[in-house]
């Protein structure tokens, strides 16, 4: 019997929400160790946290687990429950917001010029790396939390990613075109599969 059979077989005893009560337990649990051992080696509580996330999440996907169906939603609930959305009315986070969305944008297309193959639409690979997504929002998340940054400029990093995550589809549709690929990346695609 494989690992995962004999997992749900253990957990289940029939009830279809006994392996989800063992998943969050083992998620949480993971959660606390880590964040004991961060804290024991002086580093942010985040940090312990995000190292058992990455164990924790490499041994389910060896073991045949998919959690990010539940923890991707979850993971952005609490971000956005971290928003204080007051902020919003403040033009100093408005200003910040736009100069953020801005140099991200700006920065992400000019990096999308280094590209050397013949053949590929830079503009494309520029856009193609717009949404800032989980990563922003983790460095963010530590922030706030040592209180290196306050609620306003996590507001502000929230609606940098936010915004570069929704125009990237509409823009990338844009540059590559009604069919959506650029030239070989069918190939690439294929190869991906």
């Amino acid at each position: 019997m494989d690992p995962v059979t004999e997992v749900s077989t253990i957990v289940s005893h029939g009830d279809p929400i006994a392996p989800v009560i063992f998943s969050v337990t083992l998620i949480l649990v993971s959660a606390l160790l880590g964040r004991f051992g961060a804290r024991r080696l002086k580093q942010p509580s985040v940090l312990g946290e995000l190292v058992m996330g990455v164990l924790l999440g490499n041994l389910l996907y060896f073991l045949g687990f998919d959690l990010m169906a539940i923890l991707v939603p979850i993971f952005f609930v609490l971000m956005g429950i971290q928003v204080k959305l007051e902020t919003f009315l403040d033009w100093h986070v408005l200003l910040l917001s736009t100069g953020l969305i801005l140099v991200a944008i700006i920065g992400k297309i000019v990096s999308g010029l280094g590209v050397l193959e013949k053949g590929r639409k830079r503009l494309a690979v520029g856009i193609g790396m717009l949404p800032r997504g989980e990563v922003g929002l983790v460095f963010a998340s530590i922030g706030i939390s040592l209180k290196v940054i306050d609620s306003a400029t996590f507001s502000a990093a929230e609606l940098m990613v936010i915004v570069t995550t929704l125009v990237t589809p509409p823009l990338l549709k844009i540059t590559l075109g009604q069919g959506g690929q650029a030239t070989g990346s069918r190939k690439i695609s294929k190869m991906c599969e």
